[in-house]
């Protein structure tokens, strides 16, 4: 049997250099396609993010005012029943006058007769 050593041919042909162009011309539509798929992308997680945060925001702004409407209930109602406290305390002071009046005890600031 025959030893087949393959060789190389160190000579340029015409069929090279269309290869050559052919790949560098592809490498640079691949890359290019590849960084405007990237950005589209970068892009659209982009508009996510901002979407999410909006209704984030927009969930937070109902908690939010769900609390505000809760606390203004508390609080007028506690201003009722102050006012009821203060009514009430009013009438005892009246009633407790009264019976001091009845029985003799002067009022503070007032001498004795």
């Amino acid at each position: 049997m025959t030893d087949y050593r393959p060789t190389f041919d160190m000579r340029i042909t015409f069929g090279n250099i269309i290869t050559l162009v052919a790949m560098g011309a592809g490498f640079i539509w691949g890359y290019a396609d590849f960084k405007a798929q990237f950005g589209e992308a970068r892009g659209a997680i982009q508009r996510a993010e901002a979407a999410l945060a909006t209704k984030a925001n927009q969930a937070d702004v109902g908690r939010i005012d769900t609390r505000v409407v809760s606390l203004e209930l508390a609080r007028d109602d506690l201003r009722e029943r102050m006012i009821r406290v203060e009514l009430q305390l009013q009438h005892q002071n009246e009633l407790l006058q009264g019976i001091a009046e009845a029985v003799g005890v002067p009022r503070p600031g007032r001498t004795a007769r």
